[in-house]
């Protein structure tokens, strides 16, 4: 199905009203009344026990709501605290396989262990110093860098 543009009027000057405006507003006023009336001839009670029931069953809604919110809340809380516990669990194993791995594994003692750090972070130092640059303007050329 093809839509043809032709039909539409897009001639209007900017204040002038189409002809058919007024048709689109009598169009609804019409429908409207035959709902009305429609509703009138099919209503199955009067109005004001169908305003109560319907007010009774949207209280009841309002309650179900209410109390499927609290349940909803109460397990979101519930799950927040059951992986907080899994977290700390997890924290704490995690740290004592590694420090049972690390004295299973270590090749050293702990204060063989610590001398050897020691010694090779005094390397690392020398080797660095070595480096630095000696003189005055060598050290402020690195400073500009």
């Amino acid at each position: 199905m093809s839509f043809d543009t032709a039909d539409l009027d897009l001639d209007l000057e900017p204040g002038e009203e189409s002809s058919e405006g007024g048709g689109s507003m009598g169009l609804a006023l019409l429908a409207a009344v035959i709902g009305a009336g429609a509703a009138l001839l099919f209503a199955p009670t009067e109005g004001a026990r169908a305003r109560q029931v319907l007010g009774g069953e949207l209280r009841d809604l309002r309650g179900d709501a209410s109390k499927v919110f609290g349940r909803l809340q109460r397990e979101v809380q519930r799950r927040r605290t059951r992986d907080r516990r899994q977290a700390g669990f997890a924290a704490l194993a995690g740290l004592v396989i590694g420090a049972g791995l690390t004295a299973l594994l270590t090749p050293a003692s702990g204060p063989e262990a610590r001398r050897r750090i020691t010694e090779r972070v005094r390397q690392l130092e020398k080797k660095k110093s070595a480096r630095e640059p000696t003189t005055e303007a060598g050290r402020n050329a690195e400073q500009v860098f």
